[in-house]
């Protein structure tokens, strides 16, 4: 549809999940966000794998996964252990130079507040922020959503606080 309303110009809209959008934006900045140029995303299958080398049972890989994502995204306390297992799961994806989706949207936010030069050139790339099911919105993307906007202020949200889908993994619709 965007092709057909604007032609040739649709090359012009950047476009894509959040997720997609911090990939560029990692691939671009690799080094100052302390990865390797041309690192991977792993996917969810190779995640349980190295959480198994890590000796941790295949039945408990979900809530491993599912309680790092809350320790990334929303601050949860993981015990000494499960920092610990957390650590060695970091370790394990970096030495073979990849990330994880959490890691795609924390190293995203963390590069546009500490950076202040990625920052710059990140917000000069867009004149207008347009996001579709705000509602499911975290606050970290939330950060990174206002961050691009910062300078032209243009950012528009489309939502419906009632079709919020994604509470667990710490979407606000609030926001």
């Amino acid at each position: 549809r965007l092709h057909q309303e604007r032609g040739i110009n649709a090359a012009d809209v950047t476009r894509g999940t959040l997720h997609s959008i911090c990939l560029t934006i990692l691939r671009d900045f690799a080094e100052r966000c302390g990865l390797r140029p041309g690192f991977g995303v792993a996917d969810r299958e190779y995640q349980e794998r190295v959480l198994r080398r890590l000796r941790i049972p295949a039945k408990r890989c979900s809530q491993a996964l599912a309680q790092f994502s809350l320790h990334q995204l929303q601050g949860k306390v993981l015990s000494d252990r499960g920092m610990a297992f957390f650590g060695q799961y970091q370790e394990a994806l970096r030495a073979r130079n990849l990330v994880d989706f959490d890691d795609l949207i924390i190293l995203t936010e963390r590069l546009l507040r500490t950076d202040e030069s990625a920052a710059r050139e990140l917000r000069s790339r867009w004149d207008y922020v347009l996001v579709d099911e705000f509602q499911d919105l975290s606050p970290t993307q939330y950060g990174i959503v206002r961050r691009l906007a910062e300078d032209h202020r243009c950012l528009f949200g489309v939502g419906d606080d009632e079709q919020s889908i994604f509470s667990w993994t710490g979407a606000d619709p609030g926001i």
